[in-house]
């Protein structure tokens, strides 16, 4: 609940000086994820991390709990 805090006040910070800039948390890796938007299309531009970053951490997670399980 407080990492969300945490993004929806950056949200409302960045919608005064960049309306193409937004901020999200992503529950299973526990990362914020900010997202570059063109304010035309309003296609992503950039995303940080990258989604393929966020998909490697979601595997690493997996694997890291899946080994740990294992060694109990």
């Amino acid at each position: 609940d407080n990492m969300q805090d945490a993004v929806d006040a950056l949200n409302a910070a960045v919608r005064s000086l960049n309306n193409n800039v937004t901020f999200s948390y992503h529950e299973k890796t526990q990362r914020v994820i900010m997202k570059v938007q063109d304010p035309e299309t309003n296609e992503t531009i950039r995303e940080i991390p990258s989604r393929d970053m966020i998909k490697l951490l979601e595997h690493i997670h997996d694997f890291i709990g899946t080994f740990v399980d294992e060694l109990r």
